[in-house]
């Protein structure tokens, strides 16, 4: 079997594609929230007898899909430049001299797609990824590197957002995701 070099490859680029995706998915997700307040005050006001008219019933629905079709868009372009960095640098792991890390590169992505695992999966890749890449860590003690408070109050926000996502999505389609009787 040939020994085959160990390459480093930048990530930089697929970082700042992530960076630029992910701030633009911020600004679409907060317009898409503001259409969504709107939404909330016409119902509000139709559901109370003010009335609405149609065509602003017309414009405010044409507004919504705009908006949630270029969030969803922006959501879709953040994912997949994200998925891309973090594969990145989780395959340059080994030319850090890292030959242990608990998953492998299809894991890492994968991780992210398969029910339950993604509740931890990917947060132990990035754990891997943090320890690993710090500069003072050899690769005898690369695992008793600290974690940053940072990653920790990422996964934590990361794994109530997907929570808050299955509850809207339970409550927009009335199902009782708990009904284990189904």
């Amino acid at each position: 079997m040939a020994d085959h070099a160990i390459i480093f490859r930048a990530a930089e680029g697929r970082a700042r594609a992530a960076t630029l995706f992910l701030w633009a998915s911020i600004v679409t997700s907060a317009l898409a929230t503001a259409g969504a307040v709107w939404d909330y005050h016409l119902w509000g006001r139709i559901g109370t007898g003010i009335g609405a008219s149609m065509e602003e019933i017309r414009l405010k629905d044409d507004v919504s899909l705009l908006l949630g079709g270029l969030d969803l868009a922006v959501f879709l372009g953040a994912a997949v430049t994200f998925l891309m960095w973090f594969h990145r640098v989780f395959v340059n792991l080994p030319a850090l001299g890292i030959k242990d890390a608990r998953w492998s590169a299809g894991w890492a992505v994968a991780g992210w797609f398969v029910p339950i695992m993604s509740f931890f999966l990917p947060y132990q890749v990035a754990s891997d990824i943090w320890q690993a890449s710090d500069p003072t860590a050899t690769t005898d003690y690369w695992r008793t590197r600290p974690l940053k408070p940072l990653l920790n109050r990422w996964w934590g926000f990361f794994v109530a957002w997907m929570v808050v996502e299955w509850m809207a999505f339970c409550a927009w389609t009335r199902v009782d995701c708990l009904d284990e009787s189904r």
